[in-house]
């Protein structure tokens, strides 16, 4: 079952995005209910893809191309991670830039267009990549393939923590700060982790 998530649509918000990886839980189950309630048994063989996800699926401002996004990716990866859903594919890699997504000065970043890719135009220097290709770019240093991703909680609803146990017993974190104007001071607790 294929499935697209785009938390916006031409009006962007900092905050509403970066809270808005909250739902893959939620849509998960919903998407394994209507299968079981029109398949019965036999979609217990039907996976989940996100074969789309982004900030916005409206014409994209500069929040498309700024950290926000970068951190919106990794915690929405982080969240579907401990779903049954079995990809996760932004759209897109190279796409193109525009100016006519919302440009709001109230949102973080200093780029005055945005740009659906990961990446700008067809050029291979550091300086075309945009933040969000290195957010996927370091996910590779919290999780792999065979790790075990671990339950994890917050005290705080904009402290965003994840935990995984890789394949050699060592525990990775991730943990990302949604509050724009606050720092946390945050305990970490490892239940069980030896």
């Amino acid at each position: 079952a294929i499935y697209h998530w785009y938390p916006q649509s031409g009006s962007d918000s900092d905050p509403l995005l970066l809270q808005g990886t909250s739902n893959w839980t939620g849509d998960a189950a919903n998407l394994r209910q209507m299968i079981t309630d029109y398949f019965g048994a036999g979609g217990t063989n039907i996976e989940l893809l996100c074969t789309e996800n982004n900030s916005d699926s409206g014409p994209m401002g500069k929040q498309s191309v700024s950290l926000v996004n970068a951190l919106y990716y990794a915690d929405s990866l982080c969240q579907l991670m401990q779903t049954e859903f079995n990809s996760f594919i932004w759209w897109d890699l190279r796409n193109g830039q525009t100016n006519n997504g919302d440009l709001d000065p109230s949102l973080y970043g200093w780029r005055i267009y945005g740009d659906l890719g990961l990446m700008n135009g067809q050029g291979n220097v550091l300086s075309d990549r945009y933040p969000p290709f290195f957010s996927a770019k370091l996910i590779q240093h919290f999780a792999r393939g065979g790790d075990t991703v671990l339950a994890t909680t917050s005290d705080y609803g904009l402290l965003a923590a994840h935990a995984v146990r890789r394949t050699n017993g060592a525990l990775t974190l991730l943990v990302i700060n949604k509050d724009s104007v606050s720092n946390f001071t945050a305990q970490i607790a490892l239940n069980g982790f030896m």
